[in-house]
């Protein structure tokens, strides 16, 4: 699930206004990504991840105005990513009664859990099963056809980074095991 979330709060001196007179977009925005990632508890396959954030006026001198803010929540338990849900729009609405800040909440997108097909799970052999988050890749085909995925090792498993690096032997055992997997298939 990925939410939307804008926060209005009011521009204001830094130097001249006092804490209790000022309605601080980004400071509201801390709170609530630490309380997105405090409500998903000690699940360790419930990621939360504030992906993106901008900040108006973005000035130094000033008390942010507004932000905007996307916060991206995976879990394999959809009645628990819909509970975390609803506590951070309460979280969220007692955080704007509190700080003065209006926060908008609003799902992006969502995206529901596939499973790979077996046939296709099982051509892939005995491969190292794992819990995958990753919907851009052959979890968009699942429902459509056939699919399974195979991950390349990875020594420091960085993703999506400019760290990220493959080493080629490691590539030529997923390639092959691809290989395999589509003989079995054919």
């Amino acid at each position: 699930m990925r939410l939307a979330l804008t926060f209005a709060g009011r521009a204001d001196h830094a130097g001249t206004t006092r804490r209790a007179e000022r309605r601080d977009a980004l400071a509201a925005t801390a709170r609530l990504i630490i309380a997105a990632d405090e409500l998903a508890g000690g699940d360790p396959d419930f990621l939360v991840t504030a992906a993106r954030l901008l900040v108006e006026p973005n000035a130094f001198t000033t008390v942010p105005s507004g932000t905007r803010l996307w916060i991206d929540g995976r879990t394999p338990d959809p009645e628990r990513l819909a509970l975390w849900h609803a506590e951070l729009r309460t979280a969220a609405a007692e955080l704007a009664d509190r700080t003065g800040v209006r926060i908008e909440l609003a799902t992006a997108s969502k995206s529901d859990g596939v499973s790979f097909d077996g046939a296709v799970i099982e051509a892939i052999g005995d491969l190292p099963r794992l819990v995958c988050f990753a919907g851009h890749d052959a979890g968009i085909l699942a429902p459509r056809r056939p699919a399974g995925m195979v991950f390349v090792r990875n020594a420091t498993g960085v993703s999506h980074s400019p760290d990220e690096h493959v080493e080629l032997d490691d590539a030529a055992v997923a390639t092959e095991a691809l290989r395999a997997a589509l003989a079995r298939l054919a």
